[in-house]
């Protein structure tokens, strides 16, 4: 038996001491031309550390371009470690027809080991044209050629527009619609969107962008068009009534050639930051061509919510939802911070939902939530959690019950109101008194609750004042360059430092408002110092406007920037990882180096 054992044990040794060896050679997939190089790889994997050594083919059939070329590296995988050695030929067929690729040899330890061979088929430079041809007329031709008699017009109208699909053209309030705008192009172009839809009586939530560079292909009328998503967004319709999807506005540079060249679809496409001749580079062949182009505007119905056995406490939530509730702590001591939970998870409408109702019990002092959330944005209706922090806390000894929470939501699916409700909550209030630092912590939870507002409030504020100042002093310092003033201050236009009203400044612990002030005050400060109001206020205008007043390429750089991390944090739909001082730095410091460029 020990016998046996021992066998066992010295074979088992062998074999896997033993290497295991693969050696295959590679190329190519399809024809290759004849004349035109290709790659033809020899790939030998040993499982152990193994010596190897490598004999190169003669290669009659073929001219040797360039090789070998040797690379070694490890894998892992199977649970083990592989011994990976690729030797690479470039080689360039002499004529057309059917050709073996010859074997290699290589010496792994003492063991002579030869690779596959492989077979490939060489064909003539006529038939490589003309199977390029064929594929042309397959993906309907290069539209790239103008012949003679072409209208380029035209041809720009077949070849390039601009497409908007909604999912639905009539909702309920809260019920979303996605809106996807798609450019369409066969061209070799430059596209500039210089207006974007306005969508009124909507909450918009942002799912894809320009900066997300989505494209896809489609085959229109046998023809492949590349398709690029400019813009999708779910629209949450904030009142019942008939509403208008506005259309994307494009402008276009698309260039052509008179001479007879097949050349790649290309498309560049931006937002208000092309210089007004920023064309395609042109050369003696080619001709440039300008066009405008829109998407189609939609009408959405959006239908009330019914009122029919409509809730008492509904307040405009729309999708599936469910409730959940839970305390830090069941037992606290006297002025001790306790934090109520309550969280909403499911698909809706989270971005119009407002914060639970509590009633909180005589004695027990409850204040104002934060506001988290964790959505997915790439689902209609948004799926997630939206969760409210409630601080609360109590002065005087005893037992409370923070009564149960009801929430009702309207289901679109089946036209019918809900209402789930959570279970009371019992909490203790212990007669002994919360240490010094738990009772610090209770008086800034009583000013979190009503001031932590003002804090935002008072750093803009600042920073608009500390705007002023700066403002002032480079006005002191443009004097010696420009005879002007550079701005003076009149009934029509105030100083930098009123630019915000008191009222504006109110800034709730919610990235949504936080943003869209911050995006506002900038687009005030170019409303009353450059003139931009109205349908004026988008990104091309205010590139416009900077160059005629000649403001530095870089400061228009850096707000146009700025107004679209604004225009992020107000459609993200989740809390943005900004810090916001930081942010409102960069908000004023570029509103000032701008502010030189005025004239009075």
């Amino acid at each position: 038996m020990k016998k046996a054992g021992l066998i066992f044990f010295l074979i088992s040794s062998c074999l896997f001491s033993h290497a295991q060896i693969s050696f295959k050679t590679l190329v190519t997939n399809g024809p290759v031309v004849e004349g035109e190089s290709f790659i033809v790889q020899y790939i030998l994997e040993t499982t152990d550390y193994a010596t190897t050594e490598f004999f190169p083919p003669a290669f009659k059939d073929f001219r040797l371009v360039s090789g070998p070329t040797v690379h070694e590296g490890t894998s892992y995988g199977g649970g083990g470690k592989t011994q990976v050695k690729n030797v690479v030929f470039s080689l360039e067929p002499l004529r057309p027809g059917r050709f073996s690729i010859p074997i290699a040899q290589a010496k792994v330890n003492d063991e002579f080991v030869k690779s596959n061979s492989v077979q490939v088929q060489v064909i003539s430079r006529d038939e490589a044209a003309k199977k390029r041809q064929a594929m042309q007329q397959m993906q309907g031709g290069s539209e790239y050629f103008l012949k003679p008699g072409d209208d380029p017009y035209q041809k720009i109208r077949d070849n390039l527009f601009m497409k908007v699909m909604v999912d639905r053209k009539s909702c309920f309030v809260g019920e979303p619609i996605t809106a996807t705008f798609k450019l369409y192009s066969r061209m070799v172009s430059q596209s500039d969107i210089v207006k974007n839809p306005g969508f009124y009586g909507f909450t918009v939530m942002d799912v894809i962008g320009l900066n997300d560079k989505q494209i896809d292909a489609e085959i229109i009328n046998g023809k492949k068009f590349d398709v690029h998503t400019v813009r999708k967004v779910q629209l949450y319709p904030l009142r019942a009534g008939s509403f208008t999807i506005d259309p994307m506005e494009v402008e276009n540079s698309v260039e052509f050639s008179r001479s007879i060249v097949n050349k790649k679809s290309e498309q560049k496409i931006v937002e208000g930051v092309l210089p007004p001749d920023n064309t395609p580079d042109a050369t003696n062949n080619t001709e440039t061509y300008k066009s405008n182009m829109s998407s189609p505007a939609v009408k959405i119905t959006v239908k009330p919510s019914p009122e029919k056995n409509q809730p008492a406490e509904y307040s405009g939530a729309t999708g599936h939802f469910s409730l959940t509730t839970s305390v830090n702590k069941n037992s606290l001591d006297k002025n001790e911070e306790g934090q109520l939970t309550v969280t909403l998870t499911g698909k809706g409408n989270f971005t119009q939902l407002s914060a639970p109702v509590i009633h909180w019990p005589d004695s027990l002092e409850g204040f104002d939530p934060k506001i988290t959330d964790e959505l997915d944005i790439h689902v209609a209706p948004v799926k997630g959690t939206r969760t409210f922090h409630y601080l609360f806390v109590s002065a005087t000894a005893g037992g409370y019950v923070i009564p149960a929470i009801s929430f009702s939501f309207f289901d679109p699916d089946s036209a019918t109101y809900k209402t789930i409700t959570t279970k009371p909550i019992t909490i203790t209030i212990n007669n002994k008194e919360a240490g010094r630092h738990n009772l610090q912590k209770a008086e800034n939870a009583t000013t979190s609750g009503s001031n932590h507002i003002m804090s935002w409030s008072l750093a803009i504020a600042l920073l608009l004042i500390a705007a002023g100042t700066l403002l002032v002093i480079n006005r002191k310092k443009k004097k010696a360059v420009i005879k002007q003033p550079v701005i003076e201050e009149s009934p029509t236009r105030p100083s930098l430092i009123t630019i915000m009203t008191p009222a504006e400044l109110v800034i709730k612990d919610s990235d949504n408002i936080f943003y869209t002030t911050c995006q506002q005050c900038i687009w005030k400060f170019f409303t009353l110092y450059f003139g931009l109001t109205g349908s004026g206020m988008n990104a091309r205008n205010l590139v416009a406007v900077m160059r005629q007043q000649q403001v530095d390429e870089k400061n228009q750089k850096e707000i146009v920037e700025l107004l679209q991390e604004c225009e992020t944090g107000i459609f993200a739909g989740a809390t943005m990882d900004t810090d916001r001082h930081v942010l409102l730095k960069k908000i004023n410091g570029s509103l000032n180096e701008i502010a030189v460029y005025v004239k009075s």
